[in-house]
């Protein structure tokens, strides 16, 4: 395209009327420009019927420099600012699909299988978050279920009886069989089809059988350990578990030092059934408590005492501590190596009481596991700088501190900070200052009257101040707020303040409309608030193939 000036791109127009028949005419400002997508000769094409040959002239006509506001001009700046902005959203649309969601999905994203799928492949969860059609559609859970097991909890009821949905989810989850059905729990057979595709399911069952625990165990051999005691003393089914475990045993006895070395090197808990003889060899329990320290409990009490030993079972396990000898838990080296591991469970109750009193093994143990407070002694419970390295490393361990502390605002802040659940070991004199309460608000502690004195409900300065800041700080299970005002205050702060809402309100279209608008949280899933949402947040963008198209 070239640009004429106007002289010349008028005389081209003149001369194109003069040789056309029947051409349109056009009522053009002689201030616009016009360009040209084709040279003003003519364009012939086929009528593929008749052969007629037909003339086509094209012009464009470049308004930008004109001074008038035609009909056409002004549609065409309405036109660009609606795909500018749409494209703007369209941009939104995929950075907001990018997030990840804990509490709830947005509306544009609940009812959109691929992100839920998308979500739960990423982060593990989802589908209790999804739309109740997506729970209820069965070729989207058996996806959902192949991927993360356990998503099948928030599926729709009815797939707890489907069987090739429960096996989907157990084949890589086998916690995932305590939500199926009783009947399902009750089918033998299919129990049996369960345990060969994933032998730890036998630790979600009851009443074992020997056939259910063989195939288990065939499927994955540690799935032994779930076996009740009866099973494992019985030295004949022993016999034929290791027939496929260990081929090369032809008897199998607990009393045999060879066998049993062999397979307390693979089984170490099996220590528990050997005889006494082998219960005081050193070889043998060496062997088992390097493969399962607690099998130390099972050593003779010459060996529970052998220094070698007990820093090899906490070694590998450091649970075995409370399995060591009184000895043992009194010594400072032993006790130091073992609280200083990462743990999820309390090792100071195994200790000696004077070692409970020892700032530095007690500092040890709550900087790794802030629950070991517990067990500290009550002076040290009162200890400042014990108390701050616990909460820094779990604030509801606060339940642990003096009566003196849980009253110190600062040490409270500390504890929040690290977890607001920690606020309900609070001393309920501390919560009696309003001004203190807003601070914990804004530290954004939830759900605030579960413990605060419900008497602030009634200031409506303070209950407005506080929605603006942490609508959760007062919303919450103990307090459903039919204020409307105070309510779109919150819904403004956080759209799943909703739900907190009196049932009255949760249909108010006010705040549900402010709701959506603030961060697309709705109570239940509908098309007309998925169109209201784009409409407002993505500026109605045609996404095309990307569009949720499992809305329809």
């Amino acid at each position: 395209m070239f640009k004429r000036d106007h002289d010349h791109t008028q005389a081209s127009i003149n001369n194109l009327d003069n040789n056309t028949e029947n051409q349109e005419e056009f009522d053009v400002s002689p201030k616009i420009k016009k360009q040209k997508l084709v040279q003003p000769t003519s364009m012939t094409c086929m009528d593929e019927k008749n052969d007629d040959k037909h003339h086509v002239h094209l012009i464009l006509l470049d308004f930008s420099n004109s001074s008038s506001k035609s009909p056409v001009q002004k549609e065409m700046v309405h036109l660009q600012k609606k795909f500018s902005l749409q494209q703007e959203g369209k941009k939104k649309w995929l950075l907001n699909r990018a997030l990840k969601y804990e509490e709830f999905l947005p509306v544009e994203f609940m009812n959109d299988p691929e992100f839920v799928l998308n979500h739960i492949k990423k982060y593990e969860y989802g589908l209790e978050l999804a739309s109740t059609p997506l729970k209820q559609d069965r070729e989207f859970v058996l996806k959902v279920v192949q991927h993360k097991g356990s998503e099948i909890e928030f599926a729709d009821e009815t797939f707890l009886s489907d069987k090739e949905v429960v096996l989907a989810a157990v084949k890589n989850e086998s916690l995932a069989f305590e939500h199926a059905s009783e009947e399902l729990l009750d089918d033998h057979e299919f129990v049996l089809q369960l345990v060969r595709q994933n032998g730890e399911v036998l630790q979600c069952l009851d009443d074992l059988e020997e056939d259910i625990i063989l195939e288990a165990v065939k499927q994955k051999e540690q799935a032994l350990q779930y076996a009740s005691s009866d099973f494992l003393k019985d030295t004949k089914f022993m016999s034929t578990v290791f027939r496929f475990i260990f081929p090369e045993l032809e008897t199998f006895d607990y009393s045999n030092k060879e066998c049993m070395i062999q397979v307390v090197q693979k089984f170490g808990y099996l220590l528990e059934f050997a005889s006494d003889e082998l219960k005081n060899d050193r070889e043998v329990v060496q062997n088992a408590v390097m493969n399962y320290g607690s099998s130390i409990q099972f050593a003779s009490d010459t060996l529970q005492h052998d220094r070698e030993l007990a820093f090899l079972a906490i070694k590998e396990y450091y649970g075995a501590f409370k399995y060591l000898s009184e000895e043992f838990k009194n010594d400072k080296d032993i006790v130091l190596q073992v609280v200083k591991q990462p743990r999820n469970k309390s090792i100071l109750q195994h200790a000696s009481q004077d070692l409970r009193n020892d700032k530095e093994v007690v500092l040890e143990a709550v900087t790794h596991y802030g629950s070991d407070l517990e067990h500290a002694s009550k002076a040290l419970q009162n200890d400042r700088q014990v108390v701050f390295a616990t909460l820094k490393q779990n604030g509801e361990s606060l339940a642990y501190a003096s009566n003196m502390l849980k009253g110190d605002p600062t040490i409270v802040l500390e504890a929040v900070q690290q977890n607001r659940s920690a606020l309900k070991f609070a001393s309920r004199i501390l919560l009696q200052d309003k001004h203190f309460v807003m601070s914990l608000i804004q530290h954004g502690c939830e759900n605030i009257f579960e413990f605060a004195p419900k008497k602030l409900v009634k200031d409506k300065k303070f209950m407005l101040t506080a929605v603006q800041q942490n609508c959760f700080g007062v919303l919450g299970a103990d307090y459903s707020c039919p204020d409307k005002e105070l309510m779109l205050n919150a819904v403004k702060n956080d759209g799943s303040s909703l739900f907190f809402a009196t049932e009255e309100l949760q249909t108010d279209p006010d705040l549900v409309l402010e709701a959506l608008k603030c961060n697309g949280f709705v109570l239940e899933y509908s098309d007309e608030l998925y169109q209201e949402r784009m409409k407002y947040c993505y500026c109605d963008a045609y996404l095309g193939a990307m569009s949720n198209s499992y809305r329809n």
